[in-house]
C-alpha cells in the first residue's frame, strides 16, 4: 500500500455518508514539498484541504495554528471520506504538467480499478445505499458522473465543482454546500 493509501485508510470510518472524488494524490517538481489531503503534517500546499474544511465547517484552517489532525479525525467522525480515482498522481508526470486530454485519458483507463475498489466499499457495508458522492473537479464531474449513475451510485452535485484554486475559493465552498443539502 503507498503512502497515500496508508494516510487515506487511517481516516477511513467504520460508514461513508458522503464520498469527495477528487482526481489523484497531488505530484510535485520537488519530492521535499509532497503534499496530500490525508498527509497530517503537510510541507506544500492545502489549498484543497483548508477549502473542504471551510465549506464543511466554517474553519479557516491555517497549517500554523490548526492541528490538521484533529480535523481529519472530525471529517472522519462526520462519515466523510476523500479518494482519488487515480491512486498516483498525474497532474505532473516526468516532471512536467499533465496536459488535460492525458488526464482524461488516465482517468478513463482507471475507471475500472475505481470501481472495482468503490463496490469493494459496498461490499464491506462501508458504503451503503444512503451513501452518495460529491464528484470535485470539472473533468471527474464530466467523465464520472454519468458512470456512476450507471452504476446504481447517488452523485450529490447535479453540475461540477471546480478544484479551489485559492484557499476558501468561494465558487468550490458554494457547489460544496449546495451539493451537501442533498445528503441524507
Amino acid at each position: 500500500m503507498c503512502d497515500y493509501a496508508k494516510a487515506a485508510q487511517k481516516y477511513r470510518p467504520d460508514e461513508i455518508r458522503c464520498l469527495f472524488l477528487a482526481e489523484s494524490p497531488p505530484a510535485y517538481k520537488s519530492e521535499d514539498k509532497k503534499s496530500y489531503f490525508y498527509f497530517e503534517d503537510n510541507p506544500g500546499s492545502d489549498i484543497f484541504f483548508a477549502t473542504l474544511i471551510f465549506a464543511l465547517y466554517k474553519i479557516k484552517y491555517q497549517k500554523a495554528d490548526r492541528n490538521k489532525a484533529e480535523l481529519l479525525l472530525k471529517f472522519q467522525r462526520d462519515y466523510y471520506w476523500l479518494m482519488d480515482v487515480v491512486e498516483h498522481p498525474i497532474n505532473r508526470l516526468n516532471r512536467n504538467r499533465t496536459n488535460p486530454k492525458e488526464r482524461e485519458r488516465i482517468i478513463r483507463e482507471q475507471i475500472p480499478d475505481f470501481l472495482t475498489r468503490l463496490n469493494s466499499l459496498k461490499k464491506e457495508n462501508i458504503f451503503t445505499s444512503s451513501s452518495g458522492i460529491i464528484i470535485i473537479k470539472k473533468l471527474n464531474y464530466e467523465i464520472l458522473s454519468p458512470v456512476l449513475l450507471e452504476h446504481g451510485f447517488t452523485v450529490f452535485n447535479k453540475s461540477k465543482i471546480d478544484f479551489p484554486k485559492y484557499y476558501r475559493d468561494r465558487d468550490t465552498v458554494k457547489g460544496v454546500r449546495l451539493a451537501r443539502k442533498n445528503i441524507k
